[in-house]
């Protein structure tokens, strides 16, 4: 098991949840100023993404966090 420990004050809430389906070559915009984390679970298939100078490929079962104010391409 995996244990992710975050220093973060005021303590995390819930602020809202999505679901999309997104096509190949799909492109997410500028995630720059965002004050929140994300979560991001994949169903099926692989998400390809990149965020400050990092290449991610999450395959399906697997999830990813980024962190606030991320350079998410």
């Amino acid at each position: 098991m995996y244990l992710l420990q975050f220093t973060v004050p005021p303590l995390p809430y819930y602020i809202s949840s999505g679901f999309t389906n997104n096509a190949v070559g799909t492109r997410h915009v500028s995630r720059h100023h965002i004050q929140v984390f994300d979560l991001l679970v994949v169903q099926e298939g692989c998400l390809f993404l990149g965020e400050e100078n990092r290449e991610y490929e999450v395959p399906g079962g697997c999830a990813l966090i980024l962190k606030p104010d991320s350079g998410f391409q």
